[in-house]
């Protein structure tokens, strides 16, 4: 029969090993392949989409290229190859597998796996598909001479396109409003989502996002904007003209 003392040693130990695995990250992976990768080549990851610091890197080794690592959140990132970052894919990093294929083309990479990452490529897609034609508008009417009223007409099938893009990704912020990728088109396309919208979709995400530095930046331009309109409103005429939308 144990003793006492051996009993409480045993269970301590179980104790302790419960909260070391407990509490342990899991691995997150991303296995990368594709047309612009060859055996040999380094690719990096980055969290910082502006200064592309890494955070990790991986060889491409038989046509892939694999990172691993413990995390215990998820993160926007940045897959690119060394010497091009013009190569690359943004995905969200989190606990479980990404898939990612690098194309030489521009715009035609795919990421896959975890769900996040699904709604990511969706949304890619479809803004792809807007901004395809966009360019394609912009294109012919910068390289075509044409008379000024057929020029009216692509200029208005160009501002058709641009309100297009700009619902597109209002709604994708709506639908995704309560996980990472919501937060993330909120500061990424702040230039394309209307200050009050994006204020009412910044009050609708999840408590501990509120805290975030650029969400806090966001809020803080909005009011200093918003405050600034205000005190710009000075004479009775100005704010009855603001009023009727004749001050836009």
């Amino acid at each position: 029969m144990r003793s006492k003392a051996t009993i409480i040693a045993m269970t301590m130990a179980v104790l302790g090993y419960s909260l070391l695995t407990g509490c342990r990250p899991k691995n997150y992976t991303i296995t990368v392949s594709g047309d612009a990768i060859k055996d040999g080549d380094t690719l990096y990851l980055t969290d910082n989409l502006r200064q592309l610091t890494p955070i990790d890197t991986a060889v491409t080794v038989d046509g892939k290229a694999v990172f691993r690592a413990p995390t215990d959140s998820t993160f926007m990132a940045l897959v690119y190859k060394s010497g091009n970052n013009n190569i690359g894919a943004t995905l969200f990093v989190g606990q479980g597998e990404a898939i990612v294929f690098l194309s030489k083309n521009a715009g035609e990479s795919k990421v896959a796996g975890a769900e996040i990452n699904e709604r990511w490529r969706e949304m890619n897609d479809s803004i792809y598909k807007i901004t395809i034609r966009l360019n394609t508008l912009a294109d012919q009417l910068n390289k075509t001479e044409m008379p000024y009223q057929k020029q009216k007409k692509y200029i208005e099938r160009m501002k058709v396109c641009n309100s297009e893009l700009k619902t597109a990704i209002i709604n994708y912020a709506r639908e995704n409003i309560d996980n990472e990728l919501g937060c993330f088109i909120l500061i990424f396309y702040d230039d394309i989502i209307p200050p009050d919208v994006r204020d009412e979709l910044i009050s609708q995400l999840p408590q501990g996002m509120h805290n975030r530095a650029a969400i806090r930046q966001l809020s803080k331009e909005a009011k200093e904007s918003q405050q600034t309109r205000t005190k710009a409103v000075t004479s009775p005429h100005q704010r009855q003209a603001l009023r009727s939308g004749m001050n836009q």
